[in-house]
């Protein structure tokens, strides 16, 4: 009966916040606040989780027929099965990581950390205990970007024999369909593994990026300086189809023997990582090096494994940093004061450098930290990426993000 009590307890609180005129209360508090309410949710969903679990294993379900607890409560609650199934399996997962369940108790991660970490555990069941504090203190302080990064790197590298297998059944999944519907309307639908697909988005980026520009030049010159992308003249969908049309009349028009652009993907590495790749090649064993780094520059995370493939054959521009983020090596295929000055800063971010935003760097502008006109050197140190929004707000603050 005390954990009812509680329950009640807990309910009358809620009762009396939810009256709180947020309207009256200083900015500054709301957000704390808002801090405060991520944490107690993610505690609620621990509480949560572990009497999902005692009522799955009581059994109590059963006495109205019901086949599952999720069924039984979506019944009651009048909530989408699929939730509870969620939940389920969440508090299913929680009982083979306990720190990964004291750490949602305290507030200290999300259930979505839970779920990425779960993911981990299902992929390589036999090394998650010994990892499983490290990569809840990842979670505990990157980004959730920077997180899922770190959690797919560790599958990547921790069983190499196991990354192996689904690079291959990967490259087995790879199809393409192109069919004519009825009235004439093509469709597509297609998998790509990703570094193809990188390079194929690259691509199509890069040409919706022109077709943007001509759309809004048109737009400006129609409308004037009030415009606004609602006036333009085709949606983002309808550009990415029309420039997928211009990247087939582009590569029917290209000469049979013209030199293809290299490189068209670029894949981040650290030494560890590369090195001990190097090693699994030739026969050294060797600990894997859990806490590195290897993606595309977007931040997808790829297999060591399938980037020292592709390296060797050439189909990457590769830039290996050392522990310092210096760069130490930027392939035979780029001079670094053609162009390379901007991927290199790029590299070394994956959004812009505003620590609220998330805009992609490959969409983003590069500038100086310290202005040029201060003396400030246009070299990997001295550059991060922007958005137009804060690359004009810039002016209000001094120095790096």
């Amino acid at each position: 009966m005390s954990s009812i009590a509680e329950l009640d307890d807990v309910t009358e609180a809620l009762a009396l916040l939810a009256k709180v005129d947020w309207v009256e209360v200083p900015g500054d508090v709301i957000g704390g606040a808002l801090q405060r309410f991520s944490a107690l949710r993610s505690t609620l969903d621990a509480v949560e989780a572990a009497a999902t679990g005692a009522f799955d294993r009581s059994k109590a379900w059963t006495s109205d027929g019901s086949k599952s607890p999720s069924a039984w409560l979506a019944h009651r609650t009048r909530r989408p099965k699929a939730d509870h199934d969620r939940h389920r399996h969440r508090a299913r997962d929680l009982q083979h990581m306990p720190v990964v369940a004291e750490a949602l108790r305290t507030g200290s991660i999300s259930d979505r950390h839970v779920d990425a970490l779960g993911w981990a555990q299902a992929s390589r069941p036999d090394h998650f205990a010994d990892a499983e504090a490290f990569l809840v203190d990842k979670a505990r302080n990157l980004r959730w970007r920077s997180f899922r990064q770190a959690v797919a790197h560790w599958v990547h590298v921790v069983d190499p024999a196991a990354t192996d297998r689904e690079l291959h059944d990967n490259a087995h999944r790879r199809q393409l369909h192109a069919s004519k519907t009825i009235n004439g309307m093509g469709r597509l639908d297609a998998w790509l593994d990703p570094i193809a697909f990188e390079a194929f988005n690259t691509a199509l980026q890069r040409i919706e990026g022109e077709l943007f520009a001509t759309d809004w030049a048109r737009t400006r010159a129609e409308h004037g300086p009030e415009a606004t992308v609602a006036d333009l003249a085709r949606t983002p969908a309808q550009r990415r189809a029309d420039a997928l049309v211009e990247m087939a009349h582009r590569a029917v028009t290209a000469p049979k023997d013209g030199l293809r652009p290299l490189p068209l993907v670029t894949v981040v590495c650290d030494w560890a990582t590369f090195e001990h790749q190097l090693a699994l090649l030739t026969g050294i064993d060797q600990p894997p090096p859990i806490d590195g780094q290897c993606r595309l520059l977007d931040g997808t995370p790829i297999a060591p494994a399938d980037m020292f493939h592709q390296a060797l054959l050439g189909h990457v521009r590769r830039m290996v940093f050392g522990r310092d983020g210096v760069t130490i090596d930027m392939g035979r295929k780029q001079r670094f004061f053609t162009g390379a000055v901007r991927d290199a800063v790029l590299v070394r971010y994956q959004t812009c450098a505003h620590p609220t935003c998330e805009v992609p760097a490959t969409r983003c502008e590069v500038d100086h930290i310290t202005d040029w006109a201060h003396g400030g050197r246009t070299d990997q140190s001295n550059g991060q990426p922007l958005c137009d929004h804060h690359n004009r707000w810039k002016p209000r603050r001094a120095g790096p993000w």
